[in-house]
């Protein structure tokens, strides 16, 4: 039986199998070495991704998903926790929403996954910045 074709494999599952398999290659980003993480994460990744592939998506979800992915980027930029990622995660969540995804499975998600992302990607950009050369 294929997993994409189970009946149980809705895209509420799907939504959290991405976000367990991108927590996972964080976990492999942080800790070189490993493999195992990244890649049961990239194979989690994937599949969340063929299934969420055969959703309707529509104009409306996919400028909304656009945006708050563009927030979540700008807050890791600005590397300052506030108003830019929770907005971009509320829109992410709000963009689930349009794939039929349960509300109390998008917004738990799209919330965990900005926070990470967030606190990652700040980390990293301070890092890289202070590597610089003057």
């Amino acid at each position: 039986m294929r997993i994409l074709s189970a009946a149980w494999f809705t895209p509420d599952w799907a939504i959290v199998a991405m976000l367990a398999g991108s927590l996972l290659v964080y976990w492999e980003m942080a800790r070189p070495g490993l493999y195992l993480p990244g890649a049961c994460g990239g194979a989690l990744l994937l599949v969340g991704l063929a299934r969420m592939s055969e959703c309707v998506w529509t104009v409306e979800g996919g400028a909304l998903a656009v945006v708050g992915f563009g927030l979540v980027g700008l807050e890791v930029w600005l590397r300052w926790p506030g108003p830019p990622g929770l907005v971009g995660a509320l829109m992410l969540a709000w963009a689930a929403s349009r794939l039929r995804i349960q509300w109390y499975v998008a917004l738990p998600a799209a919330l965990v996954w900005s926070a990470v992302t967030v606190a990652l990607g700040s980390a990293a950009l301070r890092g890289w910045i202070a590597k610089r050369p003057l």
